[in-house]
């Protein structure tokens, strides 16, 4: 595989008993992701799991002496798509670490090529004063690697608690439903047209086919979603609003959420906001948390209104196979 003469690379699933020193390395090594201290246990469970599930695949960098020196996981579940974990490739720290780190890079690329997989996607989450300068270097090998920023995004996060939910008075033409009273047919026309007309610098960086598999995926109900707060709003029976809310880390996430270009400016996506965050009150789900695009701003006022607080924020970089398509 491509990489330093003194460093051999393999790429796949890694075996059962690998596992342990994977996780040692990880522990030692990793700088970037983790907000707190790694705990081995957790490790060496996210590694088993990657290794039971064929989507997953490790690039592991060995010295001459067999020894982990860089790792690299990614997730091949997508159509035509793949996403190396967050602030990886983790590589020890010797004087070739970012020639390494480059290689591992490389060959993630070199298998996308072997896949058809069009569109290689990093992000790193949780940016603070502490992980710049490995964000730094991390943005120069990518970058180095062909790579391009698709997004700027923020996290955003509410305590239903410390807020006072108002009053919801609905306007006689509009009407909520459950999502789970709605088709997944008549739901993806509306994300769609909103997405398309959206300032979501990551979702306009995509081909059409990825638009349709991500929205696909957003919209499923074969995923776990909380059934009383996810909300379908129409307006003469026609859809013009969605709020799609699942739990991730112990907190509820709002996503996909939006209102058809047509019907905005009306206040609807405020209604729609409360009346989500009225159910997930009743379910007795205080902790929410959503993500935007920086650039958004006529969604980032309406989440602040309401009480949302700013997190730190995310870059997304990708690189594709195949440039001929435009954005």
């Amino acid at each position: 595989m491509l990489g330093p003469q003194h460093v051999y690379f393999q790429t796949g699933s890694i075996l059962e008993e690998e596992i342990p020193k994977i996780a040692n390395f990880i522990v030692k090594y990793q700088r970037g992701y983790y907000e707190s201290e790694i705990d081995y246990k957790d490790i060496v469970e996210q590694l088993r799991a990657s290794v039971e599930n064929e989507e997953y695949v490790q690039i592991i960098a060995r010295g001459k002496d067999g020894n982990v020196v860089g790792f690299m996981s990614m997730f091949t579940g997508f159509e035509s798509m793949a996403f190396i974990s967050p602030w990886h490739p983790i590589v020890k720290d010797t004087d070739d670490k970012l020639e390494i780190a480059m290689s591992l890079i490389e060959n993630a690329k070199e298998l996308a090529r072997k896949r058809n997989i069009e569109r290689l996607e990093v992000m790193f989450s949780g940016i603070t004063e502490e992980k710049k300068p490995l964000l730094e270097e991390l943005i120069g090998i990518y970058s180095n690697s062909g790579f391009k920023l698709a997004s700027e995004e923020i996290k955003m996060m509410l305590d239903i608690k410390k807020i006072s939910l108002e009053k919801i008075n609905l306007p006689d033409e509009i009407d909520i439903q459950k999502y789970t009273d709605v088709s997944e047919d008549k739901i993806r026309k509306c994300v769609e047209i909103s997405f398309q007309t959206s300032p979501d610098r990551l979702f306009l960086s995509l081909s059409d086919k990825q638009q349709k598999t991500c929205i696909n995926y957003w919209i499923s109900k074969e995923r776990d979603f909380i059934e009383e707060a996810s909300l379908i709003m129409t307006k003469d029976n026609e859809i013009i609003g969605y709020s799609v809310v699942r739990m991730e880390d112990g907190q509820a996430e709002i996503g996909p959420f939006g209102i058809a270009p047509k019907e905005q400016g009306r206040g609807l996506g405020k209604l729609l906001l409360l009346q989500t965050l009225q159910a997930l009150s009743k379910e007795e789900i205080y902790k929410v948390s959503l993500e935007l695009d920086r650039d958004n701003t006529m969604a980032r006022n309406l989440y602040e209104k309401v009480g949302f607080l700013l997190q730190n924020p995310q870059l997304y970089y990708y690189w594709k196979t195949n440039e001929s398509w435009e954005m």
